[in-house]
C-alpha cells in the first residue's frame, strides 16, 4: 500500500471514488444529483490544492487533499475511500499521513 501524489490522469478515477463513496450511504438520486456537481473534481481542482491517492497494486482505494493556509497551516478538503476499503483501517492510515505532513 502506498500514498502518492495524485496526477492529472487520476482525475476520472478520483471522481469515481467520490460517487461510489457517497452512494454507499444510500442517499436518494435526487440528493445525489444536487450534490455531485459540487463534489466532483475538475482539472482546476488539482491546481488549487494538493491531492494524494492511496493505492494498492495500482488500484486506487481512496484519496485526500490539502489546501495551504497562510502561516504554514493546511486544511483537509477531501477525504474519500472506496466502500470496499472502508472499515479496514485505511482511512486511519490516510489521516495519519495528513497529521504527519510537513511541506
Amino acid at each position: 500500500m502506498e500514498i502518492v501524489l495524485a496526477e492529472s490522469t487520476d482525475l476520472t478515477e478520483m471522481n469515481m471514488v467520490i460517487e461510489l463513496a457517497k452512494r454507499h450511504w444510500d442517499y436518494s438520486d435526487k440528493l445525489m444529483n444536487i450534490w455531485l456537481p459540487d463534489l466532483l473534481l475538475i482539472p482546476e481542482s488539482l491546481i488549487e490544492r494538493t491531492f494524494w491517492v492511496m493505492k494498492e497494486n495500482d488500484e486506487m482505494l481512496g484519496f485526500f487533499s490539502l489546501s495551504s493556509i497562510p502561516g504554514g497551516i493546511f486544511e483537509l478538503e477531501d477525504f474519500w475511500l472506496l466502500p470496499p476499503a472502508m472499515g479496514k483501517g485505511l482511512g486511519r492510515k490516510m489521516f495519519q499521513f495528513v497529521i504527519n505532513y510537513k511541506k
